[in-house]
């Protein structure tokens, strides 16, 4: 889509006119925003609204406090009453919200599920393939190449190698489900009624299915995404915005894993999944062909 190139190529550009982006998280998180901002235009002046919310919603999610996690959820749905609001007649929030019967109820939880309730989770995904390009350059480069405008086949190329880029560091640690049935797993059995907690993270490890890197080879057993019914619907959506990114990005920067002075960056995880501050960042690429310096530290 038009509105998310043009949304990573304004973060990214604004960043990168102050040097090295060392913070790629606060620029993933501001990218999701302002591509949803584009695409369902949303006004201008809940940018930094949203913002907020990413990060309350993020703390709130580990916090096991419910009164915290209802505040967050109260604040989402009065941010939408306003862009529900002001969103400009034949826009796709406008189309949402009026053409198809909806209650506000069911709006927010379909804004929630789609598109902005994950944006989070957009800038997480971000971060982790950060991360990975970062570790491995020529799999960077190869993203690169895949990108440019008019290469054949560079996007299902793209999504598969950042499946499973994303299988091996999910972003996505746990869902709770209620067994609606009795179910037997192996020699464990599971009444109707017992809340479960399916650890992505762990199955999407499994060393009996996965080895190794092979986005070809592992992509019908990749969870990322869920699978069954609980597939996310959202998924076309997603590779949209990261490709999206990526194609701007890569286009103009290099992510390394180091310092100016060759030092190797420091990372801290975050309970959510990914990285609280991600080892990597994003430096302007060189031209006519010289290669960053930072580049060839790693």
């Amino acid at each position: 889509m038009p509105q998310f190139h043009a949304a990573a190529d304004q973060v990214v550009g604004d960043a990168l006119s102050d040097g090295a982006v060392t913070d790629i998280g606060a620029l993933a998180r501001l990218y999701a925003v302002l591509a949803m901002q584009g695409w369902l235009q949303w006004p201008e002046h809940l940018t930094q609204r949203f913002l907020d919310w990413i990060q309350d919603n993020d703390r709130a999610r580990v916090s096991g406090d419910r009164q915290w996690t209802k505040r967050v959820a109260g604040e989402f749905d009065a941010i939408i009453r306003i862009a529900v609001a002001e969103a400009p007649v034949g826009s796709e929030t406008h189309l949402l919200a009026t053409g198809h019967g909806l209650s506000h109820e069911e709006v927010v939880s379909i804004l929630r599920n789609w598109t902005a309730g994950d944006l989070g989770s957009m800038a997480r995904c971000i971060e982790v393939i950060a991360v990975a390009f970062a570790n491995a350059p020529e799999l960077q480069d190869r993203v690169r190449v895949i990108l440019k405008p008019g290469e054949h086949g560079g996007q299902r190329e793209f999504e598969a190698i950042a499946d499973e880029i994303l299988r091996i560091d999910n972003p996505f640690v746990s869902n709770r489900r209620v067994t609606t049935c009795p179910v037997d797993i192996g020699q464990t059995h599971i009444p109707q009624g017992t809340r479960v907690h399916i650890h992505w993270t762990g199955a999407n490890r499994d060393p009996k299915v996965f080895e190794g890197f092979d986005p070809q080879g592992h992509a019908k057993d990749n969870l990322v995404w869920g699978t069954g019914p609980h597939c996310c619907p959202g998924k076309a959506l997603s590779m949209a915005e990261l490709r999206a990114f990526w194609t701007e990005a890569l286009a103009r920067c290099e992510v390394v894993a180091v310092t100016e002075a060759g030092a190797k960056l420091e990372g801290v995880r975050s309970a959510n999944g990914g990285w609280e501050r991600s080892p990597a960042r994003l430096v302007r690429r060189k031209t006519g062909g010289e290669q960053n310096p930072m580049a060839k530290t790693i």
